[in-house]
């Protein structure tokens, strides 16, 4: 997310709905875990640069509170389109990966179980 306009949340968004579309009935976005200033900040941002953000938290804060969500209430991962340019993508790969949670990949209106991606897990 960082590095992307918005954080990507369009992106995030968009797969989201396609997911409930089809048939998952929870689907949680990183987004959705902010506070509504943070938010704001993450949803105004140009550039995906955490630094630009007044009083934003750091990068490790927001990816520290996914891994903490992930452990405790995730029962899959989703990636999205370019995951694998994302250094948060590679941390959460190895978390899902070590609780054995399935993975799937949603690019464009494609959505597929993607165990594959287990190989990336270290």
């Amino acid at each position: 997310m960082s590095g992307i306009a918005q954080f990507n949340w369009p992106a995030f968004h968009d797969a989201k709905e396609l997911m409930l579309s089809r048939g998952f009935t929870q689907v949680v976005i990183p987004h959705e875990l902010d506070d509504p200033i943070s938010a704001q900040f993450l949803m105004e941002s140009l550039n995906g640069d955490l630094r630009d953000l007044p009083g934003s938290k750091s990068w490790g804060t927001y990816l520290a509170r996914d891994i903490l969500f992930i452990e405790e209430h995730v029962g899959g991962i989703a990636l999205i389109g370019g995951w694998e340019n994302s250094r948060g993508s590679a941390v959460e790969i190895a978390v899902g990966g070590a609780l054995k949670l399935p993975f799937y990949s949603v690019v464009g209106d494609q959505f597929i179980n993607a165990q594959e991606y287990e190989t990336y897990v270290w």
